[in-house]
Parts: C-alpha cells; structure tokens; sequence
C-alpha cells in the first residue's frame, strides 16, 4: 500500500487537504525563517538596534565611529577590546570622549582601553585628574600609574615615555629622598647608611610613604632598565630640585594643553560665577568670533529636566550654529572646572548641565520675555559668558532676600539651605508636586515663585517678631 499522502486513495479528501494546509504552513515557515535570516544583518545596524561583535567588526571604519557614538560606554567597551580594529578606533575619540568613557565606565574596569589609548588622551585624564584647584594630587597620580602599570611593563614604558618628565620627577619628588650620586666619593657610612634601596649602589634611596614605595620601586626599575640616562637625569634632579617651582612648571604644561581643548585653569573657570546684577546689565553691540577649539564643545551635556519647552532650548533646537555650540561647551568646561578645581562625578556633571542651561535660560528670558525673534537675535550678538554671569546676578537677587529670612519650619529652612548654597539650588517644595528635595533654576518663573516664597516668609517673621 503507497504511503504517499497526497493521491492515495485509502486517505480521505477532508485528511488530505488537511495535510496539505500542513506543508503550506511549513513551507511559509520556512520561507520566513531564510528571509528573517537573510535580512537579520541589515536589521542589526539600524540605530539602536542590537549589534554583534561579527556584525561590527564587518562595518568599514567611517561607520564604525559613527555606530560607537550611539551605544552605551559598557557596549563600547566590549566592541573596542574585541574588535581588530580597536585600537585605532580608541584612538580615534577626542580626549574628552576618551576620558568620558573612561569615567562612565569606571577605571578599574576600563584599564584594557589605556594599552590602546594615544600620549594625547592619557595626557588629557591626568591633566583633569591629578589637579585639584592649583595643587597637585600625589595620591591621584600613584592610582593612575597603577591603571596604566597593570595593563603590562611594555605599555607601561610606551606611555611613561610620552608624560612630561617634569611630571614624573615631580611623582618622584613627592615619593622618595635621594642621596649619593656622580661626581660624589660616597662613604662608606653613607653607602651603609639607613637607606630603603639602591637599584645601582650610585643612588641611594629612602621611600617617603610605605604606601606607595612598591609602585615607585617599580616605577624606578623600569625607568632604569629602559632609558639609563633618563633615571640618571630624574635621580640627580630628585637631589637639587625645588618641588614648589617644579610643581608651578607642571601646573603651567596641564593648563597650556586644557586651553588648547576649550579648557580654562581655575582662576579663568570661576570667573562664570561673579554675578552681573540685572541693573548693570547692557547688552553688546556684537560679538567677534571665538576662538575656542571646536572640541570644546565635546563635554557639552543636554538638560536632564524631563525636556522641559524653555526659550533657549526652542533657540537652541532651532538656529544653533558651530560658533554657538563653542560658546557653550566653552561654559560647560569653566563650569566642570569651577568644582573644586577637579574632575566632578557623573551625577555632578548632570546637575553642572542643568544648572548651565537654566542660568542661561534665566538671562534669555529676562531680557526678551517669551519672544523667540528677540531671544534669537540677542544669543547670537551677546557673549554666552556674560549671559550666564547675569542669569547669576538674577538668582543673587534671590539669595540676598533668603540670607535675611530665619525659620524653624522644616520647609522653610530646607528652602534657605537650597537658595543661600555655594551653588543656589531651587527648592522642590514649590513645585506643583511638591518634591522634598532641590534641583537647578531653569527659568525666570521659578525666580519670581522663589521671592514670593520669601517675601511671604519675611512678612511671617516679622509678625512673629512683634510683642
């Protein structure tokens, strides 16, 4: 008896149309999967879509910078290390990207990125990293030659190679005494004095801290072993250097490289904040061009205020320029550095972020009202610095009311402690939701609620002052 289904006469109609509904769907099914298959490639690329390291690495070089962009600094990583071509597309980020994902990615876990990275993005985290205000940061530059140490002695030596060496005698200056020397007869009290090392029985060496005495034993081995004349020259300037001048020198190098990215020293950064009362406010005629580099503009941050609809961010949206942009990450940049002289957090970053967008957006709104025409016109001819300055002098206005007012009410008094802070922050409590907690001044309206608020509290305390 035929097996076959189809034409066999043992098998009813009804049974056979069923079983050839069957292979219908299984032939569509089939044909799906080769199509799903054949098309997943194409599907994978588009933005925000999932990637695979096979699909990446298949992208040409163009794309792949662009594609990185998109994706999380954790992603990142993961398609940099595995990725042929990782290392030139390390290299590729401007040092501010660069340093950017390192710090989002956290340095410990981004360590692999360093024995990619070029002499210009290392020198860009250490110049951010290891200044705080105008003092060096001896403890910071130990964790970061560790970073740079774990990855291997051949990295290691490239990168070491590339530093200033004022920068690495100044490390050493911090570290270690160094005694003996050429050109010297060394005794035979000092050869067997009270010295933790000699790696040549010439110099002789005492560990200023335990702490780092491995590190730095390490790092002298190296510099010996690789480039004798360099330890010989570090050696003998350990001996007759002054740390304070050496330490001016350095300073002078870091903030030379930052300007040349769009990034002020310290001195210039705080100037953003030196209120410019509404009063004495007068608008420019004009404004040349700047001449920050376009890079300046890399660190710049969007609002995190839920996208709120201000005048400057409808501007921005709508007649940005490259100019424009400059001027802002140009402030961004003062802002960041303006933190205690040092690189602050992520969380920081955000909060620097809104805080640049609503002062700017304060000064914007006092000046032109709701009129975007105006608003235009006056955020290309007036310098975005001076802006931010009066956008200052605004929220100053609210802080000299605040400094008057004294309260026991749990509300009031947290108010105060947000209005009159080094940074004066915006009490959540005057919201319509009411949050206990602050954010940033984002727009004229919320100056006008806080002095409300204020003068409300005033009338309180005097009331309450009367016998």
């Amino acid at each position: 008896m035929t097996t076959a289904a189809t034409g066999n006469p043992l098998v009813s109609s009804g049974v056979q149309a069923a079983i050839a509904k069957t292979a219908e769907k299984r032939d569509v099914l089939i044909m799906t999967e080769n199509y799903q298959q054949s098309t997943k490639p194409a599907l994978a690329i588009i933005k925000g879509g999932k990637l695979s390291a096979l699909e990446f690495s298949s992208l040409p070089f163009s794309q792949k910078i662009d594609r990185i962009r998109e994706l999380p600094s954790r992603k990142r990583l993961d398609l940099l290390i595995e990725d042929p071509e990782g290392k030139e597309l390390t290299k590729a980020f401007a040092p501010q990207e660069f340093y950017l994902m390192i710090k989002e990615i956290g340095e410990t876990d981004a360590v692999s990125l360093l024995s990619n990275c070029s002499p210009e993005q290392l020198a860009f985290c250490l110049d951010l990293e290891l200044w705080e205000k105008w003092d060096f940061r001896f403890d910071q530059a130990c964790t970061w030659l560790d970073y740079i140490l774990s990855i291997g002695e051949e990295h290691f030596w490239t990168h070491l190679r590339e530093l200033d060496w004022e920068l690495i005698q100044l490390i050493l200056l911090n570290s270690i005494e160094v005694g003996g020397g050429v050109g010297e007869l060394s005794t035979d009290a000092e050869r067997l004095g009270d010295w933790d090392h000699s790696i040549d029985n010439l110099y002789f060496i005492t560990f200023r801290d335990s702490k780092h005495a491995r590190l730095m034993g390490t790092l002298i081995d190296i510099l010996y072993r690789h480039d004798h004349q360099l330890y010989m020259d570090l050696m003998e300037g350990c001996r007759s250097s002054i740390k304070s001048e050496l330490e001016d020198l350095c300073y002078q190098f870091k903030s030379g490289r930052l300007a040349d990215l769009g990034f002020p020293d310290y001195d210039q950064a705080i100037e953003i904040y030196l209120p410019i009362p509404p009063e004495a406010f007068a608008l420019s005629d004009g404004k040349s061009a700047i001449t920050a580099d376009v890079y300046a503009a890399v660190l710049l941050s969007s609002p995190d205020n839920g996208g709120g609809d201000t005048l400057l961010s409808r501007i921005l949206q709508r007649s940005s320029s490259v100019a424009l942009q400059q001027e802002l990450g140009y402030l961004f940049n003062c802002a960041l550095i303006a933190e205690n002289g040092t690189m602050p957090d992520d969380d920081t970053i955000r909060i620097i972020s809104n805080r640049v967008y609503g002062w700017l957006n304060i000064a914007l709104e006092h000046l032109a009202g709701n009129s975007e025409v105006k608003g235009r016109e006056i955020i290309h001819k007036e310098y975005i610095k001076r802006m931010f300055r009066l956008g200052c002098g605004i929220i100053h206005e609210v802080v000299r009311l605040a400094k008057t007012v004294q309260s026991d009410n749990y509300a009031t008094s947290k108010a105060l402690r947000g209005f009159t802070a080094q940074r004066p922050r915006f009490y959540r409590g005057l919201d319509p939701d009411h949050a206990d907690g602050y954010r940033e001044f984002q727009t004229i309206d919320d100056v006008r609620r806080a002095k409300e608020f204020l003068v409300a509290a005033i009338a309180v305390q005097k009331t309450n002052s009367l016998p």
